[in-house]
């Protein structure tokens, strides 16, 4: 029976579990939490390791644990980086090589610094057969300040992990139907994996989580940053209520923001929806998320602790939600740990213990043991010559295949490249049809309610056109009344919403009948509140124009606006 310590450091929160390895299989131990000390760690490295080494080994003592020095670090950090990739069928020893080979085509800059390693998601068959990977790239500095953290609080590392991965691993085998987005919110990070009936299909991360609740409430009500754990517990309680709905919604917009973002990115690039959204994580039951998420995003909302797949993985463990990725860390972790510290520890594990050594007043049968010392260095000598040359015939022969595999793999690579240039120009225009097809439609919508509600009497003389909204020059009659009309009108569309009117100006018509007319101008925006400030600025050049002859200057879709506007 093994025991590890699973330690998950964040930048507020960390936590520790024992993991009892029983067999092929893990059992979950003590677990706890405890606050990060403030300044220790900033996104996911140990800025302080003498401050955090020695919290984190008051903890461990406190709780009973100090026997167990074998530890399985978990990171949550925007400093690594990941990216889904599709590589021909190889050998798996040669998979680390060719991505090494590559690295340039997934990440173009200067990867020197940061340690790469890969996660296996599953092999393709047809045509091209090969396998789907995601690949990963952590900063060395970053992986080095967990080495100095171990040596600081004499702990072993078995493997460091990340928490993507980790929580990757602990969905993976819940086998649920449909588009499920599981949701691992932290305090200040939330990771979110896209699964469809139970295949990987998209990861998506993004700095922010439950402290964009918690912050603003303990501000705001005078509590003291050393009160953290406590406040989290009482406000992350499901049993009490202690923040009303509407403060809630307040706190949590940004959050609920950056999920839609998500999902719609999972919809523009799958072509398919989320059917479900799956909650866990220490910040899982922030008050009133599940509903304010709900009826932000249109999907149903779970908590994980509600799946029965995920109940019987885990055992009868109340915080299964917020020891998810901790727990999960020891399952199939990657490989972060820096190059440095694996040979460092191969070295290590050559040392002999030699035993004590002989003392005097040895017995008559000393001349006997020596002689049977001294047969088995021969043998072992004999053994060792024989290992030895083995060896060497083992490693000629795997030079050789590795040659052969490497001429084999010249047209794979030429292939492979081909694959990788065709994948870009697809992505490329895709990118280009979906954002044509996106603007396209706000126009169509535009101009359609201008058909059903506007007057026969209005004239568009201009309009300047861009993905954003529209400064349209518009022209009717005299009254006023009817120009009051027009505008009223135009700020009850559903299609826009109008920012700013200019001043109606009488000018002489141009037509035969010589009546003067009302001239205005309107800077609209198809409700997109990011263009506001932009269409504002247009609309100033455009009024210090109005008094000038208008002409007609407009995009392909704008004719279509004017075609409209004949029909009426």
């Amino acid at each position: 029976m093994a025991e590890t310590l699973n330690i998950q450091v964040g930048d507020h929160i960390s936590m520790v579990c024992r993991m009892i390895r029983r067999g092929k299989t893990n059992q979950i131990g003590e677990h706890f939490i405890f606050q990060t000390p403030a300044g220790a760690v900033s996104d996911g490295t140990i800025a302080n390791v003498e401050m955090f080494a020695k919290k984190l080994t008051e903890e461990i003592e406190r709780h009973g644990l100090k026997k167990i020095t074998d530890v399985n670090f978990c990171i949550s950090s925007s400093k690594i980086a990941s990216r889904e990739a599709v590589i021909p069928k190889v050998k798996e020893k040669q998979i680390q090589s060719l991505i090494m080979t590559n690295l340039k085509d997934y990440f173009p800059m200067d990867m020197s610094g940061y340690k790469i390693t890969y996660t296996m998601l599953g092999e393709m068959t047809g045509e091209t057969p090969g396998y789907r990977i995601i690949i990963r790239a952590a900063q060395k500095e970053m992986l080095n300040s967990y080495v100095s953290l171990a040596k600081a609080a004499l702990l072993r590392i078995n493997s460091i992990e990340c928490t993507e991965n980790a929580l990757f691993q602990a969905v993976k085998d819940v086998k649920m139907q449909g588009n499920v987005m599981y949701m691992n919110i932290s305090a200040v990070r939330t990771e979110c994996t896209f699964m469809k009936d139970g295949e990987f299909k998209l990861h998506r991360s993004f700095n922010d989580g439950g402290d964009c609740l918690l912050t603003p409430y303990m501000e705001n009500s005078f509590i003291e940053s050393a009160e953290y754990i406590p406040t989290c517990e009482k406000l992350l309680d499901p049993q009490q209520t202690m923040m009303d709905r509407e403060t809630a919604e307040d706190y949590l917009s940004r959050l609920v923001s950056n999920v839609n973002r998500a999902v719609d990115f999972y919809a523009s690039t799958t072509k398919s929806s989320v059917d479900g959204i799956v909650l866990l994580g220490p910040c899982e039951h922030l008050p009133h998320f599940r509903e304010v998420l709900k009826d932000g995003t249109g999907v149903d909302v779970a908590y994980i602790e509600q799946l029965q797949e995920v109940a019987e993985k885990l055992g009868k463990v109340v915080e299964v939600s917020t020891f998810v990725t901790c727990f999960a860390a020891s399952i199939s972790p990657v490989n972060f740990i820096p190059d440095e510290y694996l040979a460092s520890r191969k070295k290590t594990g050559l040392a002999i213990n030699r035993g004590p050594k002989n003392v005097q007043g040895a017995s008559e049968d000393s001349y006997t043991s020596a002689i049977i010392i001294a047969l088995v260095c021969v043998a072992a000598g004999v053994i060792l010559s024989l290992v030895s040359v083995l060896g060497y015939l083992d490693s000629k022969g795997q030079l050789a295949d590795a040659e052969e595999e490497i001429e084999q793999l010249q047209p794979a690579k030429k292939t492979y490249e081909d694959y990788m240039v065709y994948s870009k120009n697809d992505e490329a225009l895709s990118y280009v049809k979906e954002d044509a097809r996106g603007n396209n439609a706000k126009l169509r919508k535009f101009f359609e309610e201008c058909e059903r509600k506007m007057p026969k009497s209005l004239l568009f003389l201009s309009a300047q056109l861009n993905s954003s909204g529209a400064v349209l020059e518009c022209e009717t009659s005299t009254d006023l009344k009817d120009v009051a009309n027009v505008i009223h009108e135009f700020r009850s569309f559903t299609s826009i919403e109008v920012i700013k009117v200019s001043t109606p100006e009488v000018v002489e018509s141009s037509a035969e009948s010589g009546v003067p007319t009302e001239k205005f101008t309107l800077t609209v925006v198809f409700n997109d509140p990011h263009a506001q400030a932009k269409l504002a600025q247009e609309s100033n050049a455009a009024g210090n124009t109005s008094g000038t002859t208008t002409t007609t200057d407009t995009t392909a879709t704008t004719d279509e606006s004017q075609a409209g506007g004949e029909k009426q």
